[in-house]
């Protein structure tokens, strides 16, 4: 019989209310459950001046890391309105996915955050500079090359601009970030 979610704690993705990704991270926080906003510094312009700004990268998402005894009470935090779910139950989020958003977030590159669909292109991974090790797809863009990290469960994609020169194609036993059916639906 399938449950609702893992007995051993996994990752998963939460849908919030709107602009409520803080709010729910505190209380969270106030509750002892590990989870992760991803929050980026932007530069906002308004009429009278210029401001740098953190806001959530994935708009009204927030990543929970728990387990099944966990569950019902994290979905009643103030602020949750969901899982997100394929099909009945909630979608577990590899492990490697939310690592490699911290590591882009953590570096100085900026990045974009787009629900783009893209053509599915060469697996690369980067060997050169802060982000060395990562594996994602490599797509273009305006003429651009862009480094994509696609986060299945909520259908978003993370893509940086790097110099191919930092890239290295990859395939087969190479490729560790395997491709679900899912992430082939959204890229």
């Amino acid at each position: 019989m399938a449950t609702i979610i893992d007995k051993e704690p996994k990752w998963y993705a939460a849908y919030t209310k709107s602009r409520g990704e803080k709010k729910v991270s505190e209380k969270l926080t106030e509750k002892g459950v590990e989870h992760y906003l991803a929050i980026h510094k932007i530069l906002k312009q308004w009429s009278d001046r210029k401001k740098w700004v953190e806001e959530a990268v994935f708009k009204s998402y927030i990543f929970i890391k728990i387990g099944m005894d966990d569950y019902y009470d994290v979905l009643n935090t103030e602020g949750i309105v969901s899982f997100v779910r394929l099909g009945r139950f909630p979608e577990p989020i590899p492990e490697r996915q939310i690592l490699a958003v911290k590591k882009m977030l953590e570096s100085d590159i900026e990045i974009e955050v787009n629900t783009q669909e893209y053509k599915l292109g060469d697996a690369v991974q980067i060997i050169r500079g802060p982000l060395e090790g990562l594996i994602g797809n490599l797509a273009e863009a305006q003429g651009h090359h862009k480094f994509v990290i696609h986060v299945e469960v909520i259908g978003q994609n993370l893509a940086m601009t790097i110099p191919k020169s930092h890239l290295k194609k990859i395939s087969g036993a190479e490729e560790v970030h395997q491709k679900s059916k899912m992430q082939k639906r959204f890229l």
